[in-house]
């Protein structure tokens, strides 16, 4: 069975055993997708992020009503996570994002780029660099290699330096040390609020 995230009304029980990406049963998916909710949580990966980025840019070109993007217990892999930060910040449409467990690592920077930013209240925010294979190779490919990963951590940081209003080189040292913040502490951070947005 192809996966469709759009609510099937004509579903029976017996089709409540199927399930849609991520193992999520289907008739919640298509609940969630309904209700222009995104849900995400572990590892994000390329997929994930792909899937993520295609239902959000299907509820842009739906509605012009507020998304939902909730991430739970939420690392990922660099590249990934720039793959779906681009789509939100490109939307036409208010994000809300929400977070309930950890989130850790680049996955950071989906929080702070969310127009609405919250908390639950047991939730933490570590500021981590992401894990990084050696790669084995020629000095200069190595740094080569070097040079483009830190281009792109810098989006990141840059991202969540934007929302937060403070220095990027702040920012950096904070993710080299692992700082921990919980739900207060991001907010006097500056990583959760934003506007009100009504729905």
């Amino acid at each position: 069975m192809t996966w469709d995230p759009r609510p099937n009304p004509g579903r029976d029980d017996g089709d409540r055993a199927d399930t849609g990406p991520g193992g999520m049963p289907q008739w919640l998916s298509g609940r969630l997708f309904a209700r222009r909710v995104v849900m995400l949580s572990g590892w994000l990966d390329a997929d994930k992020a792909g899937r993520a980025a295609g239902e959000l840019m299907l509820h842009d070109a739906d509605s012009d009503d507020p998304v939902e993007l909730h991430l739970t217990d939420i690392d990922g892999d660099l590249d990934a996570v720039i793959t779906l930060l681009d789509v939100v910040e490109l939307m036409g449409v208010p994000v809300k994002v929400g977070v309930g467990g950890r989130l850790r690592g680049p996955a950071v920077a989906l929080l702070a780029a969310g127009d609405q930013r919250t908390l639950r209240p047991h939730a933490t925010v570590e500021l981590s660099e992401p894990k990084v294979e050696v790669a084995a190779g020629r000095a200069s490919e190595l740094a080569a290699q070097a040079a483009d990963f830190a281009r792109r951590l810098r989006r990141i940081q840059d991202r969540i330096a934007q929302t937060c209003g403070r220095p990027v080189d702040e920012i950096a040292a904070d993710m080299r040390s692992g700082r921990f913040l919980d739900a207060d502490g991001a907010a006097a951070y500056g990583l959760t609020g934003g506007a009100q947005i009504p729905g």
